[in-house]
């Protein structure tokens, strides 16, 4: 597993941000004649990059714009500092399989499909299906065909790599805007407005790998770790 990490701080008490990453995969040596990046983890993504900023907003006393405010403006417009926490993945690998079938004749029904040449694996458009399922095949026919029951062995496994393919990643943003209120010499309270999932974007959690399932192959599923729609919540916290 790979792991990294940067936290600058930005000057002047403008804020600062961290950064990490992780990335749970690795090139498998099991088997010299399959290499293939392995899913080592099945939690975690790829690569998966966090990224956590802290900005002081310029307006109120000791900040570049109204700082010579009187107290109620202040107390309103100053002192505010936002927060996003941005999470970025990069797809898991994973191979496009079919069930059903024995195509080596070894007993072992169900594997790695074949994969068309020249043919373009994944669709762009989020309209459409994440795979095309034209470009996949179960070992010894032609795409959307499925083996007959009686299906005779070709003696061979599917040619396509158990990393053919990478499901399409995710992104999310968070966000905190926050402000300290000094009630007292030694008190003081925290407003803090939290925004999960700001933008309300979808994550994908999976996609459905299976050719013999024709119907749901392709398909994109919601959820994963970060999945939800928008919420907006407030705290308030006191300090003494």
């Amino acid at each position: 597993m790979d792991q990294g990490d940067v936290r600058p701080r930005g000057g002047g008490g403008a804020g600062g941000y961290d950064v990490e990453y992780d990335s749970p995969f690795a090139n498998t040596d099991e088997d010299k004649f399959d290499r293939g990046l392995e899913l080592q983890d099945a939690n975690f993504p790829p690569v998966t990059s966090r990224m956590n900023i802290v900005y002081d907003l310029p307006f109120g006393h000791g900040r570049p714009f109204g700082r010579n405010s009187n107290r109620l403006v202040n107390g309103f417009v100053g002192g505010w500092s936002f927060a996003p926490l941005i999470d970025i993945s990069d797809g898991a690998p994973y191979p496009v399989i079919f069930s059903g079938y024995d195509p080596s004749g070894t007993g072992l029904v169900g594997g790695r499909a074949d994969v068309i040449p020249g043919c373009k694996l994944v669709n762009t458009n989020p309209n459409e299906r994440y795979l095309n399922i034209n470009c996949f095949a179960v070992p010894g026919f032609a795409p959307g065909v499925t083996p007959p029951a009686n299906a005779p062995p070709i003696g061979r496994f599917g040619d396509s790599s158990q990393s053919v393919i990478r499901d399409p990643g995710w992104y999310t943003i968070d966000a905190s805007l926050y402000k300290w209120f000094t009630l007292h010499e030694n008190i003081k309270l925290r407003f803090n407005a939290t925004a999960i999932n700001l933008f309300n974007h979808p994550t994908w959690a999976y996609v459905n790998d299976n050719i013999s399932d024709p119907s749901a192959f392709g398909v994109r599923e919601l959820g994963g770790q970060y999945a939800g729609a928008r919420t907006i919540m407030g705290q308030i916290a006191i300090v003494w």
